[in-house]
């Protein structure tokens, strides 16, 4: 076959160079392998399989790690925006097309063909097929499987959808190919391989085998179809229908041209006429057009003809090109006239100073300039403002997208206007710096011409200073008639998805709407990920100018007396091939990234992490050096961390913003975590609490974890993060107990995430540094000096999450089929953390943490024997009698709740037969003597007021059937707790610790049973008591007389309790006599222990009592004699309102 190529390839380039001189249609069907190098790689395709972590080198292999993530496309859309162009792509799209098929994804291809003045159409959706075009003025760049940055219209995420697309879509689409093409038209393939490429090149030989004889060029090397696809390919080559030549198409035009045969060789035949309100017109030449379009669209009378109506269909996908697709100037101008898009209240102002300019053109001093953030309606307003001039017919418009034209290139057109007597408004969405538009406007006049600037710019420079011209401001924020506007347009265009109220009175409502509409997330997504690209040119560009070092030592004096010099370039700098990931755009990443989960960032982390490493050895960074970089950028936003204005913190602008930014620069959630590790790594200054960049590395690591605003959106992340926060402390010096913590919480949710991908040896490695790094920290917190510092709240947390760390090592070896005594080794270490736990918070979390161990293990394939199973049981209950439905918020009780239920399907009734019994008293097992006080024992629901007569023979029965075997169950805290809670109901006919101004038992037998069953569950559980068995022993020990020991214990558990239980100062227990009414107490007021507080001498007890002045009592006095009751609450004994 190479003899037979060779031999046709003259033919195949002189049929390309005919069909461009006699301008006979032209289509291209161009594959994914046109974007190649010349070594057969596309950076790009190489780029997004290492992204997600596949070995290949084609577009088809992109889906073999399953679906891609929703940010993926995104991120791949910013990646072919950096890239730039082949010349074999630049020399293919000069070549004037009807058409281009496409299996590419790549947004700016359909750039590419807007050369010579030529506006291409992109095309996305095939089903409804759009109209036949066969323009060369207007090409239409059929994408068959989507575009990147397209919102709705992204590329498939899965093989499935790449089937389906193929299906609605790229066969319709295909389907059209003659059409365009004609009988008399050709057909140019390039870029396509078999194999490698979404397209099915057996599909596409089906089509091709109804072209005429020499209508189907081929280039490039062999195709490597294969069976039966290979056998019709070579049949259409042997039958002349496809011209192979195994050049690629970019190397035959270049030839072409190189041998006298243009490639562009017509002109255009499609002439525009410009009329002006006095009747005068000016009709466009060919030569003109080509010329003048190569750099703005000449707004002719064409464009302003009368709209054609859509159908409800045809408006519904007209409404979301124009939002979604970035598409051609005249589209964008025809869905401003059908009112796709609201005016915006600067419009009018816009209107007022175009208008007055264009008719005193010669008296403006420089160019008029619309300023404003992304999404904020510019570019909507330039395209309103040249239908508006162009309806009026007061002068000649041009338009000008993404960069600012030259004026040699635009000089025949004004040239022509100004015969005429008659402005030309040139109308220029660059969105460029306002001093480079007044100068594009000063070229223009220097050459006579009559001409109006208008340009669009960010908020990148404070322009009402350094801007001669005038400037219209676009707030972000609605006005009233804007927000109604924009109700009307989501009811018009966006039926049955009504704007939020919140949304509406939002300050950024425009922005917050334009995100609800999927359509138009990627419009908005472009313009963030502009305007951040610009700031990141312009930080590179500061970053690069050079700043003395201030401080200089003996050898650094050596070398500036030997003529060194001692500046550096703020900014750390790469080599212009690496720029995409240089400090300019690493600052805008951080940013970004930690502003998606809603946290500021300290400016002085930002700047050691990114500038030059001798500015970075500097002691600080002062104010001027974060002036020089930031200074103008609209795309941040600053505050102080509080009133001493010590702290300086960056944010994005906008949250929502951030996380546009962050979708196309990043694409996942992978690698917003690691921008923000980066910039973690460098808080070489955490460590106290106190300090502001603990504060941010704290925060932030919890917003990344599964209790941050963004849920479990980084769980891939949680081991990385932990390992960072270890290398933080082990290499660094970094040590603070909020880290500490979160390391060995992040661990034990990553074992959670990733269990089935973990061998037995890396989860047990992974949960022992969790162990070890909440060991060292209650080790540390516990030296006596010079130990690490911790809130109260913070140590709660280490040893509850102590509890869920051993919890989970249980829980994780019976899903994992490990031992038995393995499982019920680690089963005994989590229930002693759990104690330890429970003595120290006052939470639900620990209880949380004992019965989800527990019912875990019961639920697994564990076969446990008659005891280790009773004793699982016998825990959950124990548990489920330890929770206090008060002390819950709903969240908890909810999973509480949903604990007791799966509690119920697995324990079931605690009957027990007297052979299971006796083989638990044989192993010296007390749950047997549990489990049958238990089925004696009331069940009294948590809301029941009164206690029944029958409860109170039941709760007697239980608890004279433990105190009878009481040598046996002294050391079972769970048959303590149980003996404690019958005999407060059977004593004092009355729930324990179930609301206030409880009774407490009257005689003194009672009293002093009450508190030695207290002082057997202490022994029992090794003093690991709740604060409220701790408080019940402070009460009956001052009842008991032992005032002193109890003051001492009430002192202890108010510093333990102190900004913890809330309900601490509240009183729990009232003394009451044997008709369990309040027993009032007389005493005399002896002296003030502080304000509003004083001290009672009980006369009757002869003990002394708090009394607090206000509320029941006041104008209290040394030597006042008082009536009251006594009540107890976590600070002690205090007297209270008599009843």
């Amino acid at each position: 076959m190479s003899e037979r190529v060779n031999s046709e390839i003259s033919s195949a380039q002189e049929i390309l160079r005919r069909a461009i001189s006699e301008d006979v249609p032209l289509v291209a069907i161009l594959g994914q392998s046109i974007h190649s190098a010349s070594d057969g790689k596309d950076s790009v395709c190489l780029a997004a399989l290492d992204r997600i972590g596949v070995k290949g080198s084609s577009w088809s292999e992109i889906f073999s790690a399953g679906k891609l993530n929703a940010e993926f496309y995104g991120w791949l859309a910013e990646r072919f925006e950096r890239r730039t162009p082949s010349s074999e792509l630049a020399s293919i799209s000069d070549v004037h097309f009807s058409a281009v098929f496409t299996s590419s994804i790549d947004p700016v291809l359909k750039n590419m063909f807007g050369t010579d003045g030529r506006l291409p159409e992109p095309i996305l959706v095939g089903d409804p097929p759009p109209p036949v075009s066969r323009s060369k003025l207007r090409p239409r760049i059929y994408y068959l499987f989507g575009m990147t940055g397209a919102g709705v219209f992204q590329p498939p995420s899965t093989r499935l959808e790449l089937r389906a697309r193929r299906a609605q879509h790229a066969t319709p689409m295909l389907n059209s190919l003659f059409d365009v093409s004609t009988p008399l038209g050709v057909i140019v393939v390039a870029g396509l391989n078999a194999g490698q490429d979404w397209l099915n090149t057996g599909e596409i030989l089906g089509h091709l085998s109804r072209a005429a004889t020499e209508s189907v060029l081929w280039f490039g090397p062999d195709p490597g179809f294969e069976g039966e696809d290979a056998e019709i390919f070579e049949e259409l080559i042997d039958a002349n229908v496809i011209i192979r030549d195994e050049r690629s198409l970019g190397a035959v035009i270049a030839e072409a041209e190189l041998h006298g045969g243009s490639a562009q060789l017509q002109a255009w035949n499609e002439p525009g006429i410009v009329s002006f309100d006095d009747g005068k017109r000016l009709v466009t030449t060919p030569s003109m057009r080509l010329s003048t379009e190569a750099s703005a669209s000449i707004i002719d009378d064409a464009w302003t003809d009368h709209l054609q109506g859509l159908d409800d269909g045809l408006k519904e996908s007209a409404f979301s090109v124009f939002h979604s697709i970035p598409t051609s100037s005249r589209v964008l101008f025809d869905g401003v006239r059908h009112g796709f898009a609201i005016r915006r209240d600067f419009e009018d102002e816009l209107q007022r100073v175009v208008e007055r300019a264009i008719k005193n053109h010669s008296n403006e001093k420089g160019a008029i300039i619309v300023s404003g953030q992304s999404g904020v309606g510019k570019s909507i307003a330039l395209f309103r403002i040249a239908a508006s001039i162009r309806k009026k017919r007061s002068a000649a418009v041009l338009f000008a997208r993404d960069r600012l034209p030259l004026a040699v290139e635009l000089g025949a057109f004004l040239s022509d206007v100004d015969r005429l007597d008659h402005v030309t408004l040139l109308i220029v969405d660059a969105l460029a710096a306002p001093r480079r538009y007044d100068t594009l406007l000063e070229s223009f006049r220097s050459r006579g011409h009559r001409i109006v600037l208008l340009g669009s710019s960010y908020n990148t420079e404070m322009v009402e200073h350094r801007h001669e011209g005038r400037l219209v401001n676009a707030r972000a924020g609605l006005s009233d008639v804007e927000r109604e506007a924009l109700v009307e347009l989501s009811e018009q265009f966006n039926p049955g998805r009504e704007i939020q109220d919140k949304i509406i009175a939002s300050e950024h409502v425009l922005a917050q709407f334009f995100w609800q509409l999927p359509q138009s997330r990627s419009s908005l997504a472009r313009g963030l990920v502009q305007e951040a690209r610009k700031t990141e040119r312009v930080l590179r560009d500061r970053g690069r100018s050079k700043k003395p070092v201030k401080e200089v030592g003996a050898l650094a004096f050596a070398l500036l007396e030997a003529g060194y010099r001692s500046e550096a370039p703020i900014l750390t700098q790469q080599p212009e091939a690496q720029s995409e990931n240089d400090s300019a755009g690493k600052l805008i990443d951080y940013i970004m990234a930690c502003s998606r989960v809603h946290r500021w960032v300290p400016i002085n982390l930002i700047l050691r992490a990114l500038m030059s490493e001798s500015l970075a050895s500097q002691t600080g960074i002062d104010i001027d050096l974060v002036r020089e970089l930031f200074e103008g950028n609209d795309l941040f936003r600053w505050r102080y961390h509080d009133n001493s204005e010590d702290q300086l913190l960056v944010g994005a602008r906008l949250q929502l913003e951030a996380q546009l930014i962050c979708d196309q620069r990043l694409g996942g959630a992978a690698y917003e975590a690691k921008a923000i590790l980066e910039l973690v790594s460098n808080a070489t200054r955490a460590g106290p609490d106190g300090a502001e960049e603990t504060r941010f590395v704290a925060d932030i690591v919890y917003a990344l974890g599964p209790d941050g605003p963004l849920g479990e959106r980084y769980s891939e992340s949680y081991g990385e993060i932990a390992a960072a926060l270890t290398l933080l402390r082990k290499t660094r010096g970094v040590r603070n107990a909020r880290l500490m913590l979160q390391e060995a919480t992040l661990r034990r949710h990553h074992i959670r995430k990733n269990e089935t991908n973990l061998s037995d040896e890396d989860r047990l490695s992974i949960l022992d540094e969790a162990r070890e790094s909440v060991e060292e920290a209650l080790t540390d917190i516990s030296l006596p000096s010079g130990g690490l510092k911790a809130g109260r709240r913070t140590v709660e947390y280490l040893w509850v999450e102590r509890a869920a760390t051993y919890g989970f090592l249980a829980t994780s070896a019976a899903r994992n089929n490990h031992s038995t005594e393995t499982i019920w080794a680690n089963y005994l270490a989590a229930r002693q953390a759990v104690r330890n736990a429970t003595s120290k918070s006052g939470t639900y979390f620990p209880i949380d943490i004992s019965l989800w161990t527990a019912l875990g293990l019961l639920e697994s394939d564990t076969h446990f024997g008659i005891e280790q199973s009773a004793e699982l049981k016998a825990d959950v209950a124990a548990t489920i009698d330890m929770v206090d439905l008060d002390e819950l918020d709903s969240s908890q009780e909810e999973n509480f709740q949903r604990q007791r239920l799966r509690a119920a399907e697995l324990v079931g009734d605690l009957e027990m037969s007297d052979e299971a019994f006796d083989a638990l008293e044989k192993v010296g097992s007390s749950v047997g003597y549990y489990f049958r006080a238990k089925n004696l024992a009331p069940l009294i629901s948590f809301e029941q007021d009164s206690i029944s007569e029958p409860d109170l023979r039941k709760a007697r029965a239980a608890a004279e059937y433990l105190l009878q075997h009481r040598d046996r169950i002294s050391d079972d805290s769970r048959c303590m707790r149980l003996l404690l809670r019958c005999l407060w109901v059977w004593k004092t006919e009355s729930q324990m610790l179930r609301g206030l101004h409880g009774p407490l038992p009257y005689s003194d037998d009672d009293r002093n049973e009450i508190l030695g069953v207290l002082t057997d569950l202490s022994y029992s559980t090794g003093e690991d008591l709740q604060p409220n068995t701790r408080y019940l022993i402070a009460v009956f020990r001052w009842l008991a007389g032992d005032e002193q020991s109890a003051i001492t214990q009430f002192r202890q558990l108010s510093r333990d309790t102190e900004y913890i239980e809330g309900k601490r100062v509240l009183p729990r227990n009232v003394i009451t006599g044997a008709t369990r009414e309040p027993i009032i107490f007389s005493g005399i007021v002896q002296r003030q222990i502080g304000e509003n507080r004083w001290s009672i001498h009980v006369g009757e007890l002869g003990r002394k009592v708090d009394l607090v002045e206000g509320g029941w009592v006041r104008d209290v006095s040394i030597g006042k004699e008082l009536k009251f009751s006594i009540s107890f609450n976590y600070l002690g004994p205090i007297a209270s309102r008599p009843s």
